[in-house]
């Protein structure tokens, strides 16, 4: 007959610390969370709102994904147990490359950008507050010259935020879109950074990504800009955008002139706390003349017929003759380059001699753009061209 030994307390003590084992086991199961490459704010899609939670979390360290990678693809990770102020949003998921860093400059911002666009299943877009004008901080565009704009022209724009009633309090981040038409004005945006800018006072740096989309027959440039280190306050020019108008504008066919717009859509603001502040934005209006047309800018229609200042010969070996036969009272002459560069001026404090003067020796051959001052307020523009052989 066999007999058996009973363990009972050994046998205690596996079932015990086998009960630990599934006990730890199920902890981690339910503790991890699933990280979506790029998708920063896991609201289901990558776009440039992404970018602010990875500068808001920047130099934040944690535990590094078993399964690094880029791909848009769920990644189990553990969570880091730091959250976004006012959420429950872990820093894990601005750790979009899975090394246990979130860092600007290693490819958690590159990852956003190779994954933009991406959707899946059960996305929430981030509800945007909506600013009032005079209420809120604005957000708008403004040009840096007033002369007129032709096909090929590039337009020295500035991007402002906030006003001396609506300053900015605690910067952090940024994203807006700039929607415009494609068939007027270029994807090929120019951006820098204003080195006096209040948004760089601390000289500590500003981050700028961009991305061209298209939004049905209208492009969007979605942008963002932040602050991963320094939160300044203030108001006023926070970029400086080079915006070009294409060659070829099918649309200006046969018309003196048309007119477009760049509008200012979803746009976020990011203070140091996290918070979403709304803004009030606008749109830039831009009016592109046709080449050969001679342009007034004047509201009054009886003052343009009045208002036929000529100027000849064209092209001109350098001497400007000027016709003006209503005799028109003319406060000032501005000559500029191709580039849109103020490049001579002619004040006429008494009637011109002749009603002739000579452009600038210096000036090289080329095309011009002879912007008129009228006493009343009105501008008045011709193309010339110089060549002087």
């Amino acid at each position: 007959m066999q007999s058996f030994k009973h363990y009972p307390i050994a046998n205690r003590i596996r079932a015990f610390l086998f009960s630990l084992v599934v006990l730890f086991s199920s902890n981690v199961s339910t503790a991890q969370i699933e990280v979506w490459p790029g998708d920063a704010s896991n609201n289901g899609e990558v776009n440039n709102i992404d970018y602010l939670f990875i500068w808001y979390a920047e130099g934040q360290v944690g535990i590094p994904r078993i399964e690094p990678g880029i791909f848009w693809q769920a990644y189990p990770a553990e969570p880091w147990n730091q959250n976004f102020p006012g959420t429950t949003l872990d820093f894990a998921y601005a750790d979009c490359d899975g090394d246990g860093l979130v860092n600007e400059n290693n490819s958690d911002i590159a990852t956003v950008s190779s994954n933009y666009g991406q959707v899946r299943d059960g996305a929430s877009p981030e509800d945007l507050p909506v600013g009032v004008p005079g209420m809120n901080i604005p957000l708008r565009l403004e040009r840096t010259d007033g002369r007129p704009l032709f096909e090929g022209d590039n337009i020295s724009t500035q991007l402002i935020l906030g006003d001396a009633e609506n300053p900015v309090e605690n910067f952090k981040g940024l994203a807006f879109s700039l929607e415009f038409d494609p068939e007027v004005i270029s994807n090929g945006f120019s951006t820098s950074i204003d080195g006096n800018s209040w948004i760089n006072q601390d000289n500590t740096g500003v981050s700028i990504q961009q991305r061209v989309v298209q939004a049905g027959p209208l492009n969007e440039r979605a942008m963002a800009i932040g602050k991963p280190n320094g939160s300044p306050s203030g108001f006023g020019p926070i970029l400086n955008l080079g915006i070009i108008i294409e060659d070829n504008v099918i649309s200006l066919e046969g018309k003196d002139s048309i007119t477009t717009y760049i509008s200012i859509q979803r746009a976020g603001l990011k203070d140091s706390t996290f918070n979403w502040v709304p803004l009030a934005t606008d749109s830039l209006e831009i009016t592109v003349y046709n080449q050969n047309s001679t342009i007034t800018t004047s509201t009054n229609d009886q003052e343009l017929e009045q208002a036929s200042i000529q100027i000849y010969p064209n092209p001109s070996h350098g001497l400007v003759q000027i016709g003006n036969p209503a005799n028109i009272q003319i406060q000032e002459f501005k000559v500029f380059d191709a580039q849109g560069r103020l490049v001579q001026t002619k004040a006429v404090n008494e009637q011109l001699s002749s009603n002739t003067w000579q452009l600038d020796a210096s000036l090289p051959d080329g095309l011009y753009l002879i912007q008129t001052l009228l006493a009343d307020g009105q501008a008045i523009a011709h193309k010339l061209y110089l060549d002087r052989r």
